[in-house]
């Protein structure tokens, strides 16, 4: 070996020399620690995706001053017969409540029906909505639309629609053209189409949605106060939310014939209820990760104590050679940080795959960051330290005159 080189060359030549000589020893000593890192990633990167399209969907349902109103479902035989003496929600109960209760400044009525809109003959998908324009502000709408669609042709009635990005690639291909194209009913009822919904995703529920004005489902449905599952309003400010809450529900009772079959909720809580499904994701991708890192470091540890001892011979020589305590504990230190290493930059490109294969492919864009890759990385390396400490202090310590006689 001649005489000991100084610092760290010498160690980390020998070190990728021992571990190439053991490819496959070194392989599996790397894939828990890969494994750990890559699932922290992929799954850090899942639940900032996720967070970003609550917080879209807050937006989206009109922040917290937004409250829903909506029907119960009777969950046993008693509570049916007692739900069944109310007359149900109705389209005129949200006027009620906006003259009964002073906190509420607008009505946001939303009316879905089972009406089916085709084109040259062919059913549209599509969910068929009616909304009231104030809609659109308060839920973010946006779109791409012709001179027809406003406030004033909205609130009249006109038989104008809004579609979907989905349904407007239906659209296209049957019929060649969106904006202006004229969807009808199977009893003959008409709208034409005078705008284009924008949509961030695929799976937004807005994609597949088609919007026509109020009135123009009224009288498609032959009536002025329909039933409905549920609709909201908006409060005027965000610190009477608590107490419009109270109001609603008892003028609901006092709507409904003292009948609770009525619930009002706020985005607040359907925000908590997928944090905390958020929370416990984030939980257990932890515990599978640290798992996985511990075993990938155990691994390393009982890896390279196995190898020390296979090969007690050959260091007892290097060392009578000139070898120095200090080049030996490198030496052995360098092979846990490669296998260690090798395994977390391995995780990092497998964590960023979701970011480039699942754009699209999913109701969310994962969401990943370089100090999130940085800190996958340190991870793996910090597995490789602590593994990596004990068995090169021993083979620092080797007797050269007792390891040749091993």
């Amino acid at each position: 070996m001649g005489v000991a080189t100084a610092g760290w060359t010498l160690p980390l030549q020998l070190a990728i020399q021992e571990l190439a000589s053991h490819r496959m020893r070194s392989t599996i000593s790397a894939f828990a620690v890969f494994l750990g890192v890559a699932a922290y990633l992929v799954m850090t990167s899942f639940s900032r995706g996720m967070e970003e399209r609550n917080l879209q969907t807050f937006l989206q349902m009109g922040g917290a001053q937004v409250l829903t109103i909506e029907t119960m479902t009777a969950n046993d035989p008693i509570q049916a017969v007692l739900f069944a003496k109310s007359p149900g929600l109705h389209l005129a109960d949200f006027t009620a409540l906006r003259q009964r209760v002073p906190e509420v400044d607008k009505i946001l009525p939303q009316i879905s029906s089972g009406l089916q809109f085709r084109i040259g003959g062919r059913r549209l998908r599509g969910i068929v909505i009616a909304q009231g324009w104030d809609n659109f502000d308060e839920y973010n709408y946006s779109f791409d639309s012709s001179g027809e669609v406003n406030r004033e042709n909205w609130d009249r009635g006109a038989a104008i629609a809004l579609v979907g990005s989905r349904v407007a690639d239906d659209l296209q291909k049957a019929a060649g053209k969106v904006i202006g194209q004229e969807m009808s009913l199977q009893n003959g009822g008409r709208v034409k189409v005078a705008g284009i919904i924008h949509t961030d995703s695929k799976f937004d529920r807005r994609s597949f949605e088609i919007d026509v004005t109020i009135p123009w489902m009224l009288r498609e449905l032959g009536t002025d106060n329909p039933v409905i599952p549920s609709s909201a309003v908006k409060i005027r400010d965000i610190d009477s939310v608590p107490s419009a809450v109270e109001q609603l529900k008892q003028e609901l009772l006092s709507l409904h014939r003292g009948v609770p079959d009525a619930d009002v909720t706020t985005n607040d809580d359907a925000m908590q209820d997928s944090e905390q499904a958020i929370f416990v994701m984030k939980l257990v991708t932890g515990i599978i990760s640290a798992i996985a890192l511990v075993s990938g470091g155990v691994g390393i540890l009982n890896i390279l104590f196995a190898s020390l001892a296979s090969r007690i011979r050959d260091l007892g020589i290097h060392k009578a050679m000139g070898a120095t305590p200090r080049t030996l504990f490198r030496q052995v230190f360098l092979e846990a940080l490669l296998i260690s290493g090798a395994g977390g930059l391995l995780g990092c490109l497998t964590g960023i795959l979701p970011l480039l294969i699942a754009k699209n492919a999913l109701p969310f864009q994962p969401v990943l960051g370089l100090w999130d890759l940085l800190l996958g990385l340190a991870l793996a390396l910090g597995i490789g330290v602590g593994a990596g400490i004990l068995p090169a202090l021993k083979a620092s310590k080797l007797d050269p005159v007792e390891a040749m006689r091993a």
